[in-house]
C-alpha cells in the first residue's frame, strides 16, 4: 500500500473509529442505566421479602 493510498483511506478510518467510540459510549450508558434499575428493583424485592418474613413471624407468635 502506497503512502498516498493510505492517507486517502485515513479519514474514513478516523470516522469509523469515532462512530465505534460513540456506540461504545451509548452502550455503556445503557448498561449503567440497566444496572441502576436492577439494583433498585433488587432492593425493593429485598424489602418486601423482609416485611413478609416479619409478618409471618408475628403471625406465628400469636
Amino acid at each position: 500500500m502506497s503512502l498516498s493510498s493510505w492517507l486517502s483511506r485515513r479519514p474514513k478510518r478516523d470516522h469509523e473509529i469515532k462512530v465505534l467510540e460513540q456506540e461504545k459510549r451509548e452502550l455503556l450508558q445503557e448498561l449503567a442505566h440497566a444496572s441502576v434499575t436492577f439494583e433498585r428493583r433488587r432492593y425493593r424485592v429485598h424489602e418486601i421479602a423482609e416485611q413478609a418474613i416479619k409478618s409471618m413471624r408475628e403471625g406465628q407468635s400469636r
